[in-house]
């Protein structure tokens, strides 16, 4: 039997288990086995530890020394999860190993909604979560994976606002804005800036002309310090034919 009918023969129900139970195989079961890289993860799992010995959640102190270099939800997470599995290399590293499940979700959910076919999501989620950069990266104490899930939600939510109407529009959007709310949380303005920017450049797109056929159509958005030490400047142009049809800059 060729390959691709029995990968239709194969149940979808069996195949979600078959990409789960390789993803816990291979992402989650070994997270305890290697050492902390030092000086990342040390410090990615103090600071949680003295949360949850102190049962103070609010203040985020390294060896008592007050600590808020970044946001603090990726230490929540990482506090939630020394709190149910102790103190320990596996327990530091779950948080990023279960945020790139969650990104995996996130592309088999787009993957079975841009394309119509149930069987698609489990070989997307394998994809995404056995590629080598999110295995490597959700193997280490890092806030990059919790991040990305977020932001990957948002992305997630936003397209599925744009492809909706009325209600259903305005409560996936509301989602994108909470899951990029979260994301701020984890790591700062950059979680609000990747949506952000990708939202804006669907706009540029959508105020040009829908009659107009057989038309190039592009836009760009450039963010980036704006020189003056006051901080990010935002610039789009959306273009058709190589014209400018439409601008969003701020003022100068």
């Amino acid at each position: 039997m060729p390959a691709a009918s029995i990968r239709r023969a194969m149940p979808n129900g069996r195949r979600w288990f078959t990409a789960v139970l390789l993803f816990i195989a291979v992402s989650v079961a070994g997270l305890g086995i290697r050492p902390l890289i030092v000086p990342d993860e040390p410090r990615y799992g103090i600071i949680p530890a003295e949360m949850v010995e102190s049962g103070n959640w609010l203040a985020l102190r390294m060896n008592g020394f007050v600590y808020y270099e970044k946001p603090p939800l990726g230490y929540w997470l990482t506090a939630a999860s020394i709190s149910a599995f102790g103190q320990n290399a596996f327990a530091i590293r779950l948080p990023s190993a279960l945020a790139t499940g969650v990104v995996a979700l996130v592309a088999a959910w787009m993957a079975t909604r841009v394309s119509g076919r149930r069987e698609d999501g489990p070989l997307a989620f394998m994809v995404q979560a056995t590629t080598l950069g999110p295995l490597v990266l959700g193997s280490v104490a890092l806030l990059d994976p919790p991040f990305a899930a977020f932001v990957a939600l948002s992305m997630g939510a936003l397209l599925c606002g744009t492809q909706s109407v009325g209600r259903t529009r305005a409560g996936w959007l509301a989602l994108a804005g909470v899951a990029a709310g979260f994301a701020f949380l984890t790591k700062g303005l950059l979680a609000i800036a990747i949506p952000g920017a990708t939202a804006l450049m669907f706009h540029l797109t959508a105020v040009v002309p829908q009659h107009q056929a057989n038309v190039d159509i592009a836009a760009y958005v450039d963010i980036g310090f704006n020189g003056r030490g006051d901080g990010f400047q935002t610039e789009a142009l959306a273009y058709m034919n190589g014209q400018i049809v439409h601008a969003i800059q701020p003022d100068r």
